[in-house]
């Protein structure tokens, strides 16, 4: 597999992410003055569907804020799995997000793009350089999934908020041949986040 086919996914995946950025742009009204940044920490517990493992997985996201009601989100994650089939990833998510504003809470929606690279445990343990620079070579699965999460923030302060989100992916591209490997994920989430402006 040569560069251009390992990073064809990761660029498919951002121009999905520069489509709904426009989309987005557009559709922001009068009300929408500027974008707000709302950088956010979570952790989940993660199931990799058909794999007889759970996990836990860490992530830093930022929320890119067009308008009230409507978000970019960005999620870098780090996670691993243990059971029969232990794993470890990095996962990359992007996508817009939908939320209502009411009296001290926010319920969200949101659509992502996600690419993750993917492998056994022991070949992260044995070749974490050629996994992190995504070398299928030694069982990396260059994956590619459509996910739909929803969840809700409650305000702590007026800067400050923690949010819940339960996130289910479907494997759409799987690039490698690694028979352990999941075929969609389930993240259920927690994490801090703040508010640039309310």
């Amino acid at each position: 597999m040569g560069v251009a086919d390992r990073l064809r996914p990761l660029v498919a995946t951002l121009a999905a992410v520069a489509g709904c950025a426009a989309t987005l742009t557009r559709s922001a009204t009068a009300e929408a003055d500027s974008v707000h940044l709302e950088p956010a920490l979570s952790t989940a517990f993660v199931v990799p569907v058909s794999t007889s493992s759970v996990g836990a997985e860490g992530a830093v996201r930022l929320g890119i804020e067009l308008h009230p009601s409507w978000a970019i989100d960005v999620v870098g994650g780090v996670g691993v799995s243990f059971g029969t089939h232990p794993r470890g990833w990095i996962r990359l998510a992007a996508g817009p997000r939908w939320q209502s504003r009411l009296d001290g809470w926010w319920p969200h929606v949101g659509l992502r793009v996600w690419h993750i690279h993917d492998a056994s445990r022991q070949s992260w343990m044995e070749h974490f350089g050629a996994n992190l620079v995504g070398d299928p070579s030694h069982g990396l699965m260059h994956t590619s999934c459509m996910a739909l999460a929803a969840g809700s923030s409650w305000l702590l302060t007026p800067r400050w908020a923690v949010f819940v989100e339960l996130e289910g992916a479907l494997v759409v591209h799987a690039g490698g041949r690694d028979p352990g490997a999941p075929h969609g994920w389930v993240l259920a989430g927690a994490g801090v986040r703040w508010l640039q402006r309310r």
